[in-house]
């Protein structure tokens, strides 16, 4: 069911960010654009992401937004929405990593605050990384460390509490090896990387000229890594 609210989106002949207000009975009309401006003096920026979330504590959502910049380290925005849908610039741009694609929040540290999580696309020489930002209060958001390394292209992330611990695990979608990777929250916004399930005990079944790594669970085996069999491809 659509709830009240307003989300931001690339929308209108303009092309430029936009709100778009919900009703509760499920129509929509277009708010004026919201102009972003620049990230800091002299820099010239585009925005590739956004959430909207209550990032600074109160009742109505604020906006997050990424910026890329050519070359460069990117940056996290943020604004405070009014009552009225009104947008207001809170505090400096924050620096991330190299081409900030994807962007999440969620309260990583059990702190009642929601942080953000921000996916960096490799800059063609190096591997993507993910920032954590952690929520300081205030509109205040720092580093809660060093980025994590993340694959080749991260695009996409998650957060989810995958492990049943009761804290929010992260999971980060790599395009350029078709894999994700999953990072399991150890409080105050630290992850560490989960290690792939491995396959050793594998059956190749002959007949079949090409073969694409496609596993079915073997029946008279519990469903773990191990119980797996490799099988022909649908398409043989």
């Amino acid at each position: 069911m659509l709830r009240h609210g307003s989300s931001l989106s690339r929308v209108g002949a303009s092309g430029k960010p936009g709100a778009v207000h919900g009703t509760p009975a499920g129509a929509f009309r277009l708010l004026p654009p919201v102009p972003l401006g620049t990230v800091a003096p002299g820099v010239e920026a585009a925005p590739t992401a956004v959430v909207m979330a209550p990032l600074t504590g109160q009742t109505t959502p604020d906006l997050a937004v990424t910026h890329l910049v050519a070359d460069s380290p990117g940056f996290v925005t943020l604004w405070r929405r009014d009552a009225q849908g009104d947008l207001t610039r809170l505090g400096d741009a924050i620096a991330v990593g190299t081409g900030p694609t994807a962007l999440v929040a969620g309260d990583l540290d059990g702190d009642g605050r929601l942080d953000l999580v921000v996916a960096n696309q490799s800059d063609g020489q190096n591997d993507g990384t993910v920032t954590v930002l952690m929520n300081r209060g205030g509109g205040a958001f720092e580093p809660a460390g060093p980025a994590l390394r993340a694959g080749a292209e991260p695009v996409a992330l998650a957060l989810a509490d995958f492990d049943a611990a009761g804290r929010l695990d992260l999971a980060v979608l790599d395009r350029t090896n078709s894999t994700v990777l999953v990072f399991r929250n150890q409080g105050n916004g630290h992850f560490n990387p989960v290690p792939a399930p491995s396959l050793p005990d594998r059956r190749r079944i002959h007949g079949c000229p090409s073969f694409s790594h496609c596993y079915a669970p073997q029946p008279d085996k519990a469903p773990t890594p191990s119980a797996f069999v490799e099988t022909v491809p649908r398409s043989c």
